[in-house]
C-alpha cells in the first residue's frame, strides 16, 4: 500500500521520536522544568519534574532543583524525601548531606542535624556552610546546657563570621535569637529586618519579629506586621488566627469579628470563612449568638451541605442527637462525592463515636480514606484511634502522610509528640512539641504544651523564654501567666513569681484574682513566711475574695509546722460557726485522720456519705483512714459499698484493682485495668498498673507482649515505679541490659520495696552477676519477715541459698587447686 505523503511524514515523525533515548526525553522535560521556574509556574514545573524523575530516577541536577523548589515552598519533609534519595543516589555526594543538616536544623532535628552534619564535613571539610552549620549546632548545645557564657561566645563569633557571609541566614538567626535573650530588642529588631531584606520570603524570620515588636511594646506594629504575612504567605492559616488572637488580646473584639467577615468575601472559600466566624462567634459571644448568625446565612440562601452539617452539629452538642445524626444522614444522601462530602461525613463519624458507635465512625473514616488516601483530617482521626489502641508505630506512619499534605497543620506534631510518647521516645517528643510550637506562631495551646515539656526535661530557661515571647502576643492569657508564675515558684525566683502575681490582678477577672490570690500564696510559703501566708488567708476570707480551698490551706499551714493545737482550734471555730456545713465537716473529719482519731474520723466519714453517698472523697477519705487504723478487712468490704453506690467511678475501681491484687486475684484485677485502660489508654497510672499486672503473667506471651506494648512510653521516666515496671518487663523479654538501666535507679529510690529490689537481683542473674545477684537476692530477704511466703519472697530464697552454695563450691574447689598446686612445689 502507498503511504501518502501526510501520512508518510507522520510516520517518519514518529519513528523519529521513538529513536530518542529516556534520558533525552528526561533533558527535555528538566529544560522545561527551568524555563516554568524562570516563568514563575511552579505547579507545571512540578509536574515537569515528575516526567524526569518518571524516565530517568538518576537525574542529579533535577532532582537538587526540584528538592530546593520544595524546600522554598516551605514543604521541608518533601525536600528532605529527595535529598535523602540523592544522598543514597550519589554516595559521596557531600551537598546532599549538607542540605538535610540545614533542613533538620530548620525542623530542630537536631540529631539528625549533627549525623548529616558530620557526613557532610568528612566529605566537604572546607565548605564554609559546613563550618556555619557546626557553629548552629554549637549554639544550640550551649542552650541545652544551660550555659550562658559559652553561649554568649558562640553568638559573638557569628557575629564576626555574618560580616565575612552577609548572606547567612543561620548565622544571622544565632546573632538574633542572642539579642533577644539578652533583650536589646531594638537591635534585634535590626539585625531581623536586614536578615528580611536578605530572605523576604523566610517565614520563620517574621515569627522571631512578632514577639520583638511586642516587647517594644510596638501594638500597631505587631498588627502591621500580622497583615503583611496573611498577604505573603495566603495560603497559611496560622497568620489570620494569630490576628485574630492579638485583636482579642488588645481587646479589640469588634475589629477581630470585622476581620474574619471581610475574609469571608475574599477567601476562596467562603464556607471556611464562615466556619471561622460561626467558631469565634461562640467562644467570644455565646453559642446562641453563633447559631443565630448561622442561621441567617442559612436562611439568606446559602444551601451549602457544610454549613447545614455544622448546624447538624450544633442540634447534637445541644442534646438532639439522634435527630442531628438523622438530619445529617439526611444531607449527604443528597451528595456526590466530593471534598465536602468527606469533610461530611467526618462530622458524622464524631457523633457515631460519641455516641458509642465505634464500628459505624471507623467505617466511615475508612470510606473517605478510600476515596482520597491522603485526607488529613481522616488520617488524623484514624491515627487517634492507633494511639489510643498502642499502635503509636502505624499512627506515626499515618500522620507523616498528614503532614506533608498539611506541613501547616499543629494538630499533627502534636499527635505525632503522643504517638511518640507512647513509643517512649521523649527526643521526638520534643521535637514535635517544638515543630507545633513553631508553627503555631507562639499560639497559647501549643506553647504550654512544649514549655510544659521542657520544664521537665530541665531546660527551665527556654521555657521561660517561649512562655514570654506567647506572653507579649498575648498579655492577657491567663493560663500563660499562671504557667509562668509556676516556673518562677519552682525554681525559687520570687520577684519574678510576684510581677506575674502582679499581672495576674491587673487581669481583673475573678478566676484571674484567685490565680493571683493561690500565688501570693504559694510565694509566701516557699519563702517560709508561713505565718504572713496564713494572714494573707485569712484576709482573703474575711474580704469574700476566697473560697473554702483557704481554711483548708490555712488548716494544713499548721499541720506542716506541728501546731496541732491551732489547726483544731481553727476548725473548732468553723464548726462553731456553722456545725451543719458539710465543706466543714468534711474538713474537720479530714483533720482527725491527720491526729490520728481514727474512731472519731470513721464516724465523721460514715455520717457524712449516709447524707452524700455521691461524694468520691468520702468513700477515699474513709478507706484510707480504715487501713491506717488497720482494720484491712473493714476497708476492702468499704470498696464494695462504695461500688454499689458509684458503679462506673474510676477512683473506685482503681481502689478495687487494688484490694484484688493484694488478696492475689490478679485476673480480677487485670479486668478493672483492661476497663480503665478502655477508658482513657492515655492515663499513665492505669498504664503503669496494668502493664506491671500483665507482666506477672510470665508464661503467657501474648500477655507479656501487650504488657511490653503498653510499657513502652514509660521508657526514659525518672519516676521509680515507671522504671520498675518498663525494667522489669524488658528483663522478662530478654532485654538485660535494658532492664538494668531501668531497674538500678528504681531500686535506688524505692529502696524499701522488696519486690522493686526483687527485679533488680533477677536482672543482676540474667546479666551473670552472680555477686551482685546474691548480694540483692539477700537485701529483699532483710526486707521481709520469716513467714512472708509470697512467691517471689520464697524465690529469693532458693537463689540466695543457690547461690551461696556455688559460692561456696567455688572457694572450695579454688582451694583444693591452690593445695595441688603447693603439693608440686613441695615435691620438686
Amino acid at each position: 500500500m502507498r503511504l501518502k505523503p501526510l501520512l508518510l511524514f507522520l510516520f517518519l515523525a514518529l519513528s523519529l521520536a521513538g529513536c530518542e533515548s529516556a534520558e533525552e526525553r528526561a533533558e527535555k522535560h528538566f529544560r522545561s522544568a527551568m524555563t516554568l521556574l524562570e516563568q514563575g509556574d511552579e505547579e507545571r514545573a512540578i509536574l515537569e519534574f515528575k516526567n524526569v524523575f518518571k524516565l530517568n530516577g538518576q537525574h542529579r541536577e533535577a532532582r537538587i532543583a526540584y528538592a530546593e523548589l520544595q524546600r522554598r515552598r516551605g514543604n521541608l519533609r518533601e525536600a528532605i524525601a529527595q535529598n535523602l534519595l540523592l544522598a543514597e543516589q550519589f554516595p559521596q555526594d557531600g551537598q546532599a548531606r549538607r542540605t538535610l543538616a540545614e533542613l533538620y536544623a530548620e525542623l530542630g532535628n537536631w540529631r539528625e542535624m549533627g549525623r548529616f552534619l558530620e557526613e557532610a564535613a568528612r566529605l566537604m571539610p572546607e565548605d564554609p556552610r559546613i563550618a556555619v552549620l557546626q557553629l548552629v549546632l554549637d549554639y544550640r548545645n550551649r542552650i541545652e546546657n544551660g550555659d550562658g557564657e559559652a553561649r554568649r561566645a558562640t553568638a559573638a563569633r557569628a557575629r564576626a563570621l555574618v560580616e565575612q557571609m552577609p548572606d547567612s541566614i543561620m548565622l544571622r538567626r544565632i546573632v538574633i535569637d542572642d539579642l533577644v535573650r539578652r533583650e536589646l530588642f531594638e537591635e534585634a529588631l535590626a539585625e531581623l529586618d536586614a536578615a528580611i531584606e536578605i530572605a523576604p520570603d523566610d517565614r520563620r524570620l517574621y515569627e522571631v519579629r512578632l514577639p520583638v515588636l511586642a516587647a517594644l511594646g510596638d501594638v500597631v506594629g505587631v498588627e502591621r506586621q500580622l497583615r503583611r504575612m496573611i498577604e505573603l504567605f495566603p495560603d497559611d492559616e496560622t497568620a489570620p488566627r494569630a490576628l485574630v488572637r492579638w485583636l482579642v488580646a488588645q481587646g479589640e473584639l469588634d475589629r477581630a469579628e470585622e476581620f474574619l467577615r471581610e475574609r469571608i468575601g475574599s477567601a476562596a472559600a467562603p464556607d471556611e470563612g464562615i466556619l471561622e466566624l460561626i467558631a469565634f462567634l461562640e467562644r467570644f459571644r455565646g453559642q446562641e449568638v453563633a447559631v443565630a448568625e448561622l442561621d441567617r446565612i442559612l436562611a439568606d440562601g446559602r444551601p451549602a451541605p457544610t454549613l447545614r452539617g455544622l448546624r447538624a452539629g450544633y442540634r447534637f452538642d445541644m442534646g438532639a442527637q439522634e435527630a442531628a445524626i438523622a438530619e445529617l444522614r439526611g444531607i449527604l444522601d443528597g451528595l456526590e462525592p466530593s471534598e465536602e462530602q468527606r469533610k461530611l461525613l467526618l462530622v458524622l463519624a464524631r457523633m457515631l463515636e460519641e455516641t458509642g458507635d465505634r464500628q459505624g465512625a471507623e467505617a466511615l473514616v475508612d470510606q473517605v480514606l478510600e476515596a482520597d488516601p491522603v485526607n488529613v483530617g481522616a488520617l488524623k482521626t484514624k491515627a487517634g484511634w492507633l494511639i489510643a489502641a498502642d499502635r503509636a508505630g502505624d499512627a506515626i506512619l499515618l500522620l507523616r502522610t498528614a503532614l506533608e499534605n498539611a506541613p501547616r497543620d499543629t494538630d499533627i506534631p502534636t499527635m505525632l509528640a503522643r504517638a511518640h510518647e507512647r513509643e517512649g521516645n521523649r527526643e521526638l517528643v520534643g521535637e514535635m512539641l517544638a515543630l507545633a510550637y513553631d508553627l503555631s506562631d507562639s499560639a497559647p495551646a501549643e506553647t504550654l504544651r512544649y514549655a510544659r515539656f521542657l520544664q521537665a526535661d530541665g531546660r527551665r530557661d527556654t521555657a521561660e523564654k517561649i512562655l514570654i515571647d506567647a506572653l507579649r502576643l498575648a498579655p492577657d492569657n491567663m493560663e500563660i501567666l499562671i504557667a509562668l508564675g509556676e516556673l518562677h515558684v519552682s525554681a525559687g525566683d520570687w520577684p519574678r513569681a510576684e510581677q506575674v502575681q502582679q499581672a495576674l490582678r491587673r487581669l481583673g477577672t475573678p478566676l484571674a484574682e484567685a490565680a493571683a490570690n493561690d500565688l501570693r500564696s504559694r510565694i509566701l510559703q516557699g519563702q517560709n513566711r508561713r505565718r504572713e501566708a496564713i494572714a494573707f488567708l485569712e484576709a482573703l476570707l474575711e474580704s469574700g475574695d476566697a473560697g473554702f480551698g483557704a481554711h483548708v490551706e490555712i488548716v494544713r499551714s499548721h499541720l506542716s509546722a506541728g501546731e496541732r493545737e491551732k489547726a483544731r482550734a481553727y476548725v473548732d471555730a468553723l464548726l462553731a460557726e456553722d456545725p451543719g456545713d458539710v465543706a466543714v465537716r468534711f474538713l474537720d473529719t479530714s483533720l482527725r485522720a491527720a491526729l490520728e482519731e481514727y474512731d472519731a474520723a470513721v464516724e465523721g466519714f460514715r455520717g457524712l456519705l449516709a447524707e452524700n453517698p455521691e461524694v468520691v472523697q468520702g468513700w477515699v477519705g474513709l478507706y484510707r483512714v480504715l487501713l491506717r487504723a488497720g482494720r484491712e478487712a473493714e476497708a476492702r468490704a468499704l470498696v464494695d459499698e462504695a461500688l454499689a453506690a458509684l458503679p462506673q467511678e474510676p477512683v473506685l475501681l482503681w481502689m478495687k484493682a487494688g484490694v484484688l491484687e493484694a488478696e492475689g486475684d490478679i485476673p480480677g484485677a487485670i479486668e478493672i485495668y483492661e476497663d480503665l485502660y478502655a477508658r482513657d489508654s492515655g492515663n499513665l497510672i492505669v498504664a503503669n498498673n496494668l502493664a506491671s499486672l500483665l507482666s506477672n503473667l510470665e508464661e503467657d506471651p501474648a500477655a507479656l507482649e501487650r504488657a511490653g506494648r503498653i510499657a513502652q512510653r514509660l521508657r526514659g521516666s525518672d519516676f521509680p515505679p515507671y522504671q520498675d515496671t518498663y525494667g522489669w518487663i524488658a528483663l522478662m523479654r530478654g532485654e538485660t541490659g535494658e532492664a538494668l538501666a531501668a531497674l538500678e535507679p528504681a531500686a535506688r529510690g524505692l529502696a524499701d520495696d522488696p519486690l522493686v529490689q526483687y527485679h533488680l537481683a533477677r536482672a543482676y542473674l540474667a546479666a551473670g552477676r552472680s555477686g551482685a545477684a546474691l548480694r540483692q537476692f539477700e537485701r529483699v530477704l532483710s526486707l521481709v519477715g520469716e513467714d512472708d511466703r509470697r512467691a517471689f519472697v520464697q524465690r529469693a530464697r532458693q537463689e540466695a541459698e543457690r547461690l551461696r552454695a556455688a559460692a561456696a563450691a567455688g572457694d572450695a574447689e579454688n582451694g583444693a587447686e591452690e593445695g595441688a598446686a603447693g603439693d608440686a612445689g613441695g615435691s620438686e
